[in-house]
């Protein structure tokens, strides 16, 4: 069954009452789904306090879950532990840098076998595709000017 990719308010109608059985029975999966869920509803906290009070209640559970995956998570977790509390102070995620780097990574893939920029110039959809998410320069004015290809 593919109902555990589901969180509870995404599940239809139809298969609500088959996943509480599923829920409900003695299944490792149905805990580490439980442990899982318990997990997201961390990020709706809004003080660092109380986001680590539920940390440390979650994990507590991880780790005496007896389901290796979960605990190796946790270990993880645990490890950027400080990273994640500062979230609930700045409410501020690396997830817009993260896209900028894959779309460089994009671009300097597509622009293998290139020997020197003076040349020959990288297909201009895959430049078009890198800088969709780049702010004009007019926002960082003390930022120092792009290079270009010749």
């Amino acid at each position: 069954m593919h109902l555990w990719v589901y969180s509870r308010e995404n599940l239809s109608r139809r298969h609500r009452r088959r996943f509480a059985a599923l829920r409900h029975a003695e299944l490792k999966t149905a805990r580490a789904w439980a442990i899982k869920e318990d997990l997201r509803r961390r990020w709706s906290y809004h003080r660092s306090a109380a986001g680590l009070r539920h940390w440390k209640a979650w994990y507590l559970w991880a780790m005496h879950s007896r389901l290796a995956p979960v605990m190796a998570v946790g270990r993880m977790l645990q490890h950027r532990l400080r990273g994640i509390l500062a979230y609930f102070r700045h409410r501020f995620t690396n997830a817009g840098s993260e896209n900028l780097n894959f779309r460089i990574q994009a671009v300097r893939t597509a622009a293998r076998g290139y020997r020197n920029r003076g040349t020959s110039s990288p297909p201009s959809s895959s430049i078009a595709v890198a800088s969709t998410s780049i702010p004009p320069p007019a926002q960082f004015p003390d930022a120092p000017a792009l290079q270009t290809w010749a």
